[in-house]
C-alpha cells in the first residue's frame, strides 16, 4: 500500500507541521466550501461505482490533482486557502484518516456526497498517491 511511503516522504518536508503541532480548531481558517462538483470528479465517481477495475482512488487523485485550481471565490485571500490545503498535507502526515475525510467533507461537500462512507478510506488511498507523486516530483 502506498500509505506508508507517501506518508514517510512527506514527514521529511520541513514546511509541514507535525501531528503534535496541528493547530487546534479555533486557530485554523474556517472552510469556505466550493459548492460545485467538476465533471471530471463526477465521472471518476460514476466509473467507480459501475464496479470493475476503476475505484474512489482514482476519483481521489485527480481531485487532489487539481486542489489548487478548485478553490471557493468565498476566500479573498489566495494565502487562507493555501493555509487550509498546509493542514490537510499534515492531516495526511499524521495519518489522521478521519481528519482528513472531515476536511473533505468540510471544504467540498458536494464531491463527498458522491463517494459514498464506505468507499472514503479508498478515496483517501487516491489522494496519498498524488501527494506522493508531488513529492517525487
Amino acid at each position: 500500500m502506498r500509505t506508508n511511503s507517501a506518508q514517510a516522504e512527506l514527514t521529511n518536508s520541513p514546511s509541514i507541521p507535525m501531528r503534535d503541532k496541528l493547530p487546534v480548531a479555533g486557530e485554523l481558517i474556517p472552510a469556505k466550501p466550493f459548492c460545485g462538483v467538476p465533471t471530471f470528479f463526477r465521472a471518476h465517481c460514476w466509473i467507480a461505482s459501475r464496479g470493475g477495475r476503476e475505484s474512489y482512488s482514482s476519483a481521489g487523485y485527480h481531485l487532489a490533482i487539481h486542489l489548487g485550481s478548485l478553490k471557493s471565490f468565498d476566500y479573498e485571500d489566495p494565502a487562507q486557502f493555501e493555509a487550509r490545503l498546509e493542514y490537510l498535507r499534515a492531516l495526511l502526515i499524521a495519518a489522521d484518516r478521519k481528519a482528513a475525510i472531515r476536511w473533505f467533507v468540510e471544504e467540498y461537500p458536494a464531491c463527498m456526497s458522491l463517494v459514498p462512507r464506505r468507499r472514503r478510506q479508498v478515496f483517501l488511498d487516491g489522494v496519498l498517491s498524488a501527494l506522493e507523486k508531488e513529492g517525487r516530483s
